[in-house]
């Protein structure tokens, strides 16, 4: 018997130590960060860091899905929900997404890598707003030279969904809109993407996400 207990614990031990808690913080009318990426069995904790009421609703442009809703969060207190299901989980809050207090929960990792380094400090690159998004997104990227460039949204598997026209740009600030359609003019499925800046020598990548 003493045999079989110790293996239940060490079996169950793994993932117990594996979940996580991520925090999100609602700051004036901003959910801080707005996007994050956890894994299954992790939970989220948001805290409200602002003077006024909002919550935590999972869903679109205002429509609950049932998903979880935290109800009223005061000043000062929180709200926990633990995920068991891999996807992408736009939420929002009510009395305040129509004024861009929206955010996503993504779980589970995606197949191609982000991150934001460049080589050159003058290279940079912003997360696209709006962020989920359901018609048509900015994304803006600021280069210190002239450089030849390249705009480039992957899926989550690696696989080019559509390119940007490229080529020799001029220093300063660049906008570039996407409406959510790939290279063939059809509409990208919901979920998690990768756009990736080539300037030069530098790399960099965020992720993004269509939830319609």
């Amino acid at each position: 018997m003493r045999l079989i207990i110790v293996f239940s614990t060490l079996f169950f031990v793994p993932f117990l130590t594996t979940a996580a808690t991520v925090q999100v913080d609602m700051v004036g009318l901003d959910f801080v960060p707005d996007t994050i990426n956890i894994n299954l069995g992790d939970t989220v904790t948001w805290v409200n860091a602002s003077g006024i009421i909002h919550t935590s609703t999972s869903g679109l442009n205002g429509i609950p899905d049932g998903y979880w809703d935290s109800g009223n969060i005061p000043a000062g207190d929180s709200f926990s929900f633990v995920f068991d299901s891999v996807g992408v989980f736009p939420y929002y809050c009510t009395p305040h997404w129509t004024l861009g207090m929206i955010g996503a929960v993504i779980v589970g990792q995606t197949g191609i890598g982000e991150f934001d380094s460049p080589v050159n400090p003058g290279v940079s690159i912003s997360q696209n707003y709006p962020n989920p998004f359901s018609s048509i997104t900015t994304i803006r990227f600021e280069i210190a030279s002239p450089t030849q460039t390249e705009l480039t949204v992957f899926d989550i598997t690696g696989k080019r969904v559509k390119t940007f026209s490229t080529g020799f740009r001029d220093e300063g600030l660049h906008t570039v809109s996407w409406d959510g359609r790939n290279d063939n003019g059809d509409l990208a499925t919901n979920g998690v993407y990768v756009y990736e800046l080539v300037a030069g020598d530098d790399v960099m990548r965020k992720k993004l996400i269509i939830a319609r």
